[in-house]
């Protein structure tokens, strides 16, 4: 078996997960209270990552690909419909290296995605 690239879906969903791992660290050791879930409805519909937040939630879509397509928005789209009246600010962390800011989503690089979660309110 040969070695995995640094770029390969499996070492940046590694390296994503390494993060994350850290992240949640430094909420507890920072005293920051975040409480972050993983939700899944019915007919494999889920999200990620999901933080419950004073307006409404946070949710954060997780994947491996470098490319960007309207599918990778399918769970958001889904949570917020189900979630009506309450605020959802809805993510992407994905494998590619660019941030973007769209209408309805922010995407982030899995690169800097920890720092954005921690600053998200």
């Amino acid at each position: 078996m040969g070695r995995l690239s640094l770029s390969s879906p499996i070492s940046i969903l590694y390296n994503f997960k390494i993060k994350v791992i850290q992240f949640q660290k430094n909420n507890e050791h920072q005293y920051l209270h975040k409480q972050y879930y993983f939700w899944q409805g019915n007919n494999a519909n889920e999200v990620d990552l999901l933080e419950k937040r004073p307006q409404g939630f946070g949710v954060y879509e997780i994947k491996a690909t470098q490319t960007i397509t309207p599918s990778l928005f399918r769970q958001l789209d889904y949570f917020e419909a189900l979630a009506k009246d309450q605020l959802v600010n809805k993510s992407l962390v994905y494998g590619g290296s660019e941030d973007q800011k769209r209408t309805r989503y922010d995407i982030r690089s899995w690169k800097n995605a920890t720092v954005y979660i921690q600053n998200c309110t």
